[in-house]
Parts: structure tokens; sequence; C-alpha cells
């Protein structure tokens, strides 16, 4: 399998991701991505941006949202799914974020509610008329085993 690898995900950053594809004999082929991650030269049409915890993906979804929109408008306009995969250690879908506690809500009251951030992210993904996307939710350590599988199964 050959992977498409965006040049703006930080070498050294993704470890565990690395040594997986690594024992899969899986080629990293590193290019720039106009959305996403990763993706695979087989099928253009499906790609997977890879958040490192739920903050990186709340920043995405209300700080930096006007970019982020731009990106999943961009992939829809081109055909693509974009996946929106985040490691998380305990939380395995959407709904799971209702019950999640942000500890940021100890120092910053206005910190983002897990319930806020669901129904936030069940909006995006309902809208098929802008988007096409899907939220999913991974271990780290099985971050680099989910994104063959989606990628292989697309």
């Amino acid at each position: 399998m050959i992977l498409f690898c965006d040049t703006r995900q930080q070498k050294g950053k993704h470890k565990l991701k690395e040594e997986y594809f690594e024992s899969q004999g899986i080629e990293i082929i590193r290019t720039k991505l106009p959305y996403g991650d990763y993706s695979t030269p087989q099928n253009p049409s499906i790609a997977i941006d890879t958040k490192k915890d739920i903050q990186e993906l709340i920043i995405d979804v209300t700080k930096d949202h006007e970019r982020f929109k731009r990106e999943l408008q961009l992939a829809k306009k081109c055909g693509a799914k974009l996946i929106i995969l985040v490691e998380d250690e305990e939380v395995t879908c959407i709904d799971d974020l209702y019950l999640w506690y942000n500890w940021r809500l100890k120092n910053n009251p206005k910190a983002t509610k897990g319930c806020t951030l669901a129904k936030i992210l069940h909006t995006i993904q309902a809208d098929n008329e802008n988007y096409c996307c899907e939220f999913m939710f991974t271990k780290k350590s099985e971050c680099g085993a989910k994104i063959v599988e989606l990628l292989s199964k697309e």
C-alpha cells in the first residue's frame, strides 16, 4: 500500500503511526495535499484529517472555524469525503462527548463543554449540502491501523 502524507504533518510528532506504517511495509510519500493529512493514490475521493486530541478538534470548530469550513468545502467540491479522525483514549464516537469533561473548564468557564462540541460535530456531519465529512475517534496506539483500514475499505 502507498499512502500520501501531507507535508504539513510534522515529522517525528506522529511516531506511533509512522512505526505502524513501517511495520506493515506501507510506503509513505510526503506531498502537499489540498485537504486532510492522509490519502491514497488508488482512491483520492477519500482523505483522513487526523487530530492529536479533542482540544485540537475544539480549536478547529471554534477559533479556526472559517479555515476548517473552507477545508471541508474544498474536499466536497473536489468530490472527496473527509474523515476527521480524532485520537482519544476514551471517546469512541460523537455521542460519548455528551459525557466528556473538558479539563480546561477548571480555569476557564468559557471553555467548550463536551455536550456543546457534540452538537457542533453532529451539525457539521449532517450538513450534506456543504460538507461530506465524518468524525471518528480512535486510540493513539490504534490510529495508524485505523487510517489503513479506512483508506483500504473506502
